[in-house]
């Protein structure tokens, strides 16, 4: 099983590529189609990590789901925050907790947000030479131990941001344990996206 990973840069009417080929013998896909993310907007504010969505109707969240959270920044920068918990849900009111990544934006921030689907994703950390995760729209992909201790968060913002790891390019890996499961979602409430993520494995 082959992997061709190439990188291509232009500078100053000059072009840099470099291709490599990582051969390995097996890998871990997963690539479920996720339905769009739910619209609404952050109403209320408390601080960084606390605070309350209204919700448009239909958005199926329910009391103790787990959330993950996009939006816009005002410099046109892409947010999230990743594994919040909602609290006790009335109606669209949508209370949210916790979580990690960005700090929330600003009140009456519009949002988006998913419940983020779970999918087993068992890999031996010594065994990864090469992570991929990308998607049609920004998406996070949050890596776990099989007792729940968070391994990895990967983050992309859209099909030309994929993220790329693979054994020979110098970077540390993105794996200080081995993996038991991924929770994976994305942000776009315009339409349904497959979210891939691939360990190539030896």
């Amino acid at each position: 099983m082959q992997a061709s990973v190439s990188t291509e840069v232009s500078t100053l009417g000059l072009s840099f590529r470099r291709t490599v080929t990582v051969s390995t013998d097996g890998a871990v896909v997963k690539n479920p189609t996720l339905a769009a993310a739910k619209t609404g907007a952050l109403t209320t504010r408390t601080d960084n990590d606390t605070g309350v969505l209204t919700m448009d109707t239909g958005h199926g969240i329910s009391t103790g789901n787990r959330l993950d959270v996009y939006w816009t920044n005002t410099d046109g920068t892409q947010g999230r925050r990743y594994g919040m918990t909602a609290g006790t849900v009335a109606t669209n009111s949508v209370p949210i907790d916790g979580g990690a990544g960005d700090n929330l934006p600003a009140d009456e921030s519009a949002i988006t947000a998913m419940v983020p689907q779970l999918e087993t994703f068992a890999v031996t950390a010594a065994d990864v030479i090469g992570l991929f995760v990308g998607c049609g729209g920004p998406a996070t992909a949050v890596f776990r131990e099989s007792d729940t201790t968070l391994v990895a968060a990967i983050s992309t913002d859209g099909p030309t941001d994929a993220y790329v790891w693979e054994s020979t390019n110098g970077a540390t890996t993105p794996f200080g344990a081995d993996v038991a499961d991924v929770y994976l979602s994305h942000g776009d409430s315009a339409q349904a996206w497959p979210v891939n993520a691939v360990a190539m494995i030896n």
